[in-house]
């Protein structure tokens, strides 16, 4: 429910962008390498539509793109380990078009110093990304259900701008303005659910994670 104060807000407001929690807690694990291939550019085979060449309709500017449906999803997100069996990704369903869905479906989690991106219906206006419309929670995960249980330490404590992490738009030649990207400045917290590099699989119960909230703070241009 909203108080009398912020709808008053919402109505002074000339663009706002309707993103509510988009993200489920992210798995930051420990990997080597492949840095090349997290947090890639190219989200329309990541992302956009990864069943094949079809056009997906998509939804107004001032909306963060997530729908399950259609793989339009956040990156990296605990979504892509959904049915996996040995703790790697399982991103489905296969897309010819992506060549590398393979080699990235044999990754047990994604770098715990990689960026975060969340794709937008439209330009948005980057003087809005402040620690009010982007909350970034560490927190503890079920393991099997990839489902938040609680906040780490048991109280919410978010990260920093400017200390923990950074948004901006994503500078990539080709992506737009439309492409949120958080980037960590120092690595995050690895999963308790990797010891000495290995998987731990049904040993481990509880992981940690990070519960990344979008508000419609954030404007488009």
């Amino acid at each position: 429910m909203r108080s009398r104060e912020s709808l008053r807000s919402f109505r002074d407001m000339k663009k706002l962008v309707a993103a509510a929690v988009l993200l489920v807690a992210m798995l930051a694990v420990g990997c080597t390498g492949g840095n090349g291939v997290i947090g890639s550019s190219n989200l329309d085979l990541l992302n956009g539509n990864p069943g094949g060449p079809t056009q997906v309709t998509q939804p107004s500017s001032n909306t963060a793109l997530f729908r399950l449906s259609t793989g339009q999803l956040p990156y990296p997100t605990d979504l892509y380990f959904a049915g996996s069996t040995d703790g790697t990704l399982n991103i489905q369903p296969p897309n010819a078009l992506w060549p590398n869905q393979p080699f990235v479906n044999a990754l047990d989690g994604f770098s715990t110093n990689a960026v975060i991106r969340e794709q937008f219906g439209g330009a948005l206006d980057p003087t809005s990304f402040t620690a009010s419309s982007i909350i970034i929670v560490p927190v503890v995960t079920d393991n099997l259900t990839k489902a938040t249980t609680g906040f780490l330490g048991g109280t919410p404590a978010p990260l920093t701008p400017g200390t923990d992490y950074t948004a901006a738009l994503a500078t990539d030649v080709g992506v737009g303005p439309q492409i949120l990207e958080i980037t960590p400045l120092h690595p995050l917290l690895p999963s308790t659910c990797i010891s000495n590099g290995q998987f731990l699989g049904a040993k481990c119960k509880t992981g940690t994670g990070y519960l990344v909230i979008l508000t419609n703070a954030i404007k488009d241009s």
